[in-house]
Formats: C-alpha cells, structure tokens, sequence
C-alpha cells in the first residue's frame, strides 16, 4: 500500500537472498549497530521512496550482490547523514529508473563516514537526477559501472556522478573503466548557465563556496579517474 518496511533488519550475521519487495513505502531498511549484512538477489523495485534505506545505523560490512534497486519513488538507495558504514561492497547490480540511483548524505555536528567502497559491474540507467550523489566517501572503487542516461529537463544540477563532499576529510577515490553519458542539461538555475555535467567531485568549503559549508570545510586528497569515456 505504500507504507511501512518490506524488509527491516536489525541485526548482525544476516543473509537474505531470492526475494521481491514491492509496493512498500521503503523496500529495505537497515537499521542499528551491526556487522556482516549481506543481500544477494534480491529485488527492490517498485516502492513510492526508496529501494533500501539505511539509518541511525553504525554498519560494519554490507554487501549488496546482484540487486535490482529499480523504478523506486524516488532513490533505489538512501545512505542517511546519521549512518556509517565501513566495508560496502555492491556488485553485479542495478540502480534504474528512479530519482536518484544511489544517494548518500552527511551530517556537519556529527559526521557519519562511508569507507572502504567497492562498487563493481553495475549500471545506473535513466535515473532523473543522478546516478550516484554522496556527501561523504572514502577508500572508493568505482569500477566498471555504468551510468547512461540522467533525464530531468527540469532539474538545474543533474549528474551522473556527484562526489559532493562535506564537512569532513576524505581519501582515496578511484574512478575507472566505466562510462558516463546522456546527461540532459536541465534547466538553467536563476538565470545562470546549467550546472549539470557527467561527473563532479567536489571538496566544499573553500571560498567563495557557499556559506553553509566554509565554517566547517571539506578536504580530498588523492583522486584517479582512468579509462573513463565521459
């Protein structure tokens, strides 16, 4: 009906594997402090927010293997600014035709990090806005993903991936063997030039950086992107 969990775990040494979610307000929510959560074929599509939400969590090894987090409301998956994760794997998978692929957020009074990444084989296709946005990531592998196609004619910031730092420092973050296109230009904010673009890795903070972000600044060190056709 559009409400509640499909799927809620709150444990540790979990493994779910062969299911579809479908029709909840989240397919999957993970919650709590927990280690070693695995889910393996499973489907999560079709949900009016978003495939799988974790929050309020402190995640210690989460692999995702062979999903579909696809045709959701609005994110096939939502990292919360109060959640962390150290040791997340996605693999063979797919984030499709939602707003926002994977989406992942930061909190200034107590930041959260998302450390020690591998996404590998899998493909963000005719998302709206973005493929991939995350406000905080470390010790990242990007690796044979592909992103193809962000389509809102609307939206003035699409991305196919957004690297958009916050209020923390960050490292190591490596793009490769993946391809970026079809990212429409939306429309043009308050007059200006669209700021949509394929890929975007930002540090924000520094001036003449907004406000909001200069009195607690962001720090990146060490990016490669290679063999990457944009």
């Amino acid at each position: 009906t559009g409400d509640g969990q499909g799927v809620n775990v709150t444990a540790s040494d979990v493994t779910i594997r062969d299911m579809e979610v479908t029709g909840f307000f989240d397919g999957v929510q993970v919650t709590g402090t927990h280690s070693n959560i695995t889910f393996g074929n499973i489907d999560s599509v079709g949900n009016d927010e978003r495939g799988m939400r974790i929050q309020d969590a402190d995640i210690e090894d989460l692999a995702l293997d062979n999903v579909n987090f696809s045709n959701n409301g609005d994110r096939g998956v939502n990292i919360q600014s109060s959640a962390s994760i150290v040791g997340l794997s996605i693999t063979d998978s797919k984030f499709n035709n939602n707003n926002q692929g994977i989406a992942i957020f930061q909190n200034e009074d107590d930041p959260g990090e998302v450390n020690d990444v591998t996404i590998s084989d899998t493909e963000f296709i005719d998302n709206t806005q973005k493929g991939i946005y995350t406000e905080k990531l470390s010790n990242a592998i990007l690796d044979n993903i592909t992103v193809d196609g962000i389509t809102s004619d609307t939206y003035p910031v699409n991305n196919g991936i957004d690297i958009n730092l916050k209020f923390d420092s960050y490292e190591n973050i490596t793009i490769r063997d993946s391809t970026v296109a079809s990212v429409s230009e939306g429309d043009p904010l308050n007059g200006n030039p669209s700021a949509s673009v394929a890929v975007t890795i930002k540090a924000r903070g520094s001036s003449p950086d907004d406000a909001s972000y200069t009195s607690t600044p962001a720090a990146l060190d060490d990016v490669t992107i290679e063999n990457v056709v944009i």
